[in-house]
C-alpha cells in the first residue's frame, strides 16, 4: 500500500466473504489463508484513515486444487497354499479412497 502508515489495516476478501485482516509493516500487510479446494477471487481492500484515501487490489484468481493423499496399502493372504486351489488375497488401503484399483501381483506378473 503507498500512502498507508504501519499499524493501518487491510483487509483480505475471498469474492463477497472477509477472510482476515493484516496490518501494514513498511507497506505490506500479510494475511495467513487456509482456502478450500475450488477457484477463489482474491482481493484486499486498504481502509481509509485520516491521512490516506482508501483503496483495492485488482482481484487475484486463484484454483485451489485438492491434493494427492499418501495411502498405505496391506496385504493378507494364507501362508502356504496348495498348488492350483483357489486362494482369497485382500488388500487394505487406508485412508480409505473414493475410488480407484488395486492390482494383485506375483512378483513382476
Amino acid at each position: 500500500v503507498t500512502g498507508g502508515a504501519n499499524g493501518d489495516t487491510v483487509e483480505f476478501y475471498d469474492g463477497a466473504a472477509k477472510v482476515g485482516t493484516g496490518a501494514l509493516n513498511n507497506g505490506v500487510a500479510t494475511y495467513a489463508w487456509t482456502p478450500a479446494a475450488g477457484a477463489h477471487s482474491l482481493v484486499a481492500k486498504y481502509l481509509a484513515t485520516s491521512k490516506a484515501n482508501a483503496s483495492q487490489s485488482a482481484a487475484q484468481n486463484v484454483n485451489v486444487s485438492v491434493p494427492d493423499v499418501s495411502t498405505t496399502t496391506t496385504v493378507t493372504a494364507p501362508a502356504s497354499v496348495v498348488e492350483g486351489a483357489g486362494v482369497t488375497l485382500s488388500a487394505q488401503v487406508a485412508p480409505t479412497p473414493a475410488g480407484g484399483t488395486v492390482q494383485f501381483k506375483d512378483g513382476a506378473a
